[in-house]
C-alpha cells in the first residue's frame, strides 16, 4: 500500500474499531477530538515503523556526503548512469564526510549501549552495523544523527556519556556561569527543533528523516520532556530533592508505541503528563486515577489499532520521491506528533530562586527515578571503553597500512 490516503483510511478504520471495543471494556466514552488525535498518532507510528525497518533507506558515509538521502534503488541507478544521481551530479562534501567519520565511533558506542539496555527491557532495536573501513551502509536516521553530533547540534549526547560528570562541562567558565554547558547545548538543540518546526530542509526525504530521527532520540533520552519538567520545577522552585511523582515512572518508557507493552508518551502529551503528575498525583488521587485510566485507554487503542492494521497489510510502502513528499506534507501540516517539536527556549526562563532550569535537568538525569543511575554510570564507563577500543583498532589499521606501503616501496623502489 504505497498511497498515503489509502493508509489513512485503513488506519482510521482500525482506530475506530479499537476505540469502540476499548471504550466498552473500560467504560469510558471516546471524545471526538481524541479520536482524530489517535488517528494521527497511529498513522505517524506506522510510517515511523516502515521508515525505521526499511534497509533500502541507507547509504555509506561517502555517498551520503556526496548526495544525501538516496535510496538503494536510486544509488543503483546512479552507478549505472555513471554521471547523475537522480538528475543531479555527485559532489563530495569533504567537510561533511570528515564530520561523519569523526562521529561514527561515538554513535556506534551509543547504539551498543542502547542494545544492551533493550535486552534488559526485553526489547529490540534495529541492529547497528559498524565497520571501521567505512564501507558499511547506515540507515538515514543514523547518518543524520551522526551529522548532528559532528556539527555540535547534539551536545547533550556527549554530555550524557562522554563528560567526566553526566550533563556537566567541567571548564571553569561554564562552572562560573552555573549552567555547566547546558545553555549552549540546549540552544543548539533548539536550532534542530526550529528547523523541523519550519520545515527548513531542502528535500522531503531529509525532513522526514529529521522528524523520525528526533522522535527516536526523544523516546530514548527524553531531552524535551525533562526540559519541560524542569520549566515547571523552576517556576515553582521545587527542592532538588523533591520526590518525582509516581505517574512519571509509569509513563517514561524508552520505546515507541508499537514495540511496548506499556504506553509511551508522545511530545504533545508532555504538559498534560506534567500537570497530571504534579497537580493530581498527590492532591486528588481519585481524579488522577480517572485521568490516568483515560490516558492508558487512548494508548492501548492506538497500540491495538496499529497491530490490527499491520496484520491486515503485510507489504510496506516503497519510499519513492513522491511518497516521501506525501509523508513530509502529512508530518508538517497534519501530524500532532511532529507539530509538537517546538523550540524549548530554556534561556528565556528566568531564575526565580536558588535553582535554575539546568539544575533541575541535571537532577532529573542523575538523581531521579526517571533514570536508572546505575545503568547510566555503567553505560558511561562502557562508552569510554568502546571509544578507546575503536581508537586502538584505527591505530592498528593505520600501522598495518603503513607497513604494507613501506614493503611495497622496498619491492618497487622506482615507483
Amino acid at each position: 500500500m504505497d498511497n498515503l490516503e489509502e493508509m489513512k483510511k485503513g488506519i482510521s478504520y482500525c482506530v475506530e474499531e479499537m476505540a469502540d471495543a476499548w471504550s466498552k471494556i473500560i467504560g469510558l466514552a471516546v471524545i471526538p477530538y481524541e479520536l482524530e488525535y489517535m488517528k494521527e498518532i497511529a498513522l505517524f507510528d506506522y510510517l515511523f515503523f516502515c521508515f525505521d525497518t526499511d534497509d533500502s533507506l541507507s547509504q555509506t558515509p561517502y555517498y551520503y556526503a556526496g548526495q544525501k538521502f538516496k535510496t538503494t534503488e536510486q544509488q543503483t541507478a546512479y552507478k549505472r548512469s555513471g554521471e547523475k544521481y537522480d538528475g543531479e551530479f555527485f559532489s563530495l562534501d569533504d567537510n561533511l564526510k570528515s564530520k561523519i567519520d569523526d562521529s561514527l565511533d561515538k554513535i556506534a558506542a551509543i547504539h551498543i549501549l542502547q542494545n544492551k539496555q533493550a535486552e534488559c527491557e526485553k526489547h529490540e532495536y534495529v541492529k547497528f552495523k559498524y565497520k571501521t573501513q567505512g564501507k558499511q551502509k547506515y540507515h538515514f536516521d543514523t547518518l543524520i544523527v551522526t551529522e548532528w553530533v559532528g556539527s555540535g547540534s547534539l551536545q547533550m549526547l556527549k554530555m550524557l556519556y562522554g563528560n567526566k560528570e553526566a550533563m556537566r562541562v567541567s571548564t571553569a567558565g561554564k562552572r562560573k556561569k552555573g549552567d555547566y554547558g547546558l545553555v549552549d547545548a540546549y540552544k543548539n538543540f533548539d536550532k534542530l527543533l526550529s528547523r523541523i518546526q519550519k520545515n527548513d530542509y531542502p528535500t522531503a526525504a531529509e525532513y522526514v528523516t529529521a522528524c523520525c530521527a528526533l522522535y527516536k532520540l526523544e523516546y530514548t533520552y527524553r531531552f524535551i520532556m525533562f526540559a519541560e519538567i524542569a520549566k515547571v520545577m523552576n517556576k515553582y522552585q521545587f527542592s532538588l530533592s523533591t520526590k518525582i511523582p509516581d505517574l512519571f515512572e509509569v509513563v517514561i518508557d524508552r520505546f515507541p508505541l508499537s514495540e511496548s507493552l506499556k504506553y509511551s508518551p508522545i511530545v504533545m502529551d508532555y504538559r498534560y503528563i506534567i500537570n497530571l503528575g504534579f497537580i493530581y498525583d498527590s492532591d486528588d488521587k481519585e481524579k488522577a486515577d480517572i485521568i490516568n485510566t483515560r490516558f492508558m485507554m487512548i494508548r492501548m487503542i492506538i497500540k491495538y489499532a496499529m497491530n490490527m492494521f499491520r496484520g491486515l497489510h503485510k507489504d510496506k510502502p516503497e519510499w519513492t520521491t513522491e511518497f516521501f513528499g506525501e509523508v513530509a506534507d502529512f508530518m508538517y501540516n497534519d501530524c500532532c506528533v511532529t507539530k509538537a517539536f517546538k523550540k524549548l527556549n530554556l534561556n528565556m526562563c528566568k531564575k526565580s530562586g536558588k535553582n535554575n532550569c539546568y539544575d533541575y535537568i541535571r537532577m532529573l538525569y542523575t538523581n531521579s527515578p526517571l533514570i536508572d543511575t546505575k545503568i547510566l554510570e555503567t553505560g558511561r564507563k562502557e562508552y569510554k571503553e568502546k571509544l578507546d577500543e575503536f581508537e586502538r583498532e584505527k591505530e592498528s589499521k593505520k600501522i598495518k597500512n603503513n607497513k604494507t606501503k613501506n614493503n611495497t616501496n622496498c619491492i618497487n623502489p622506482e615507483s
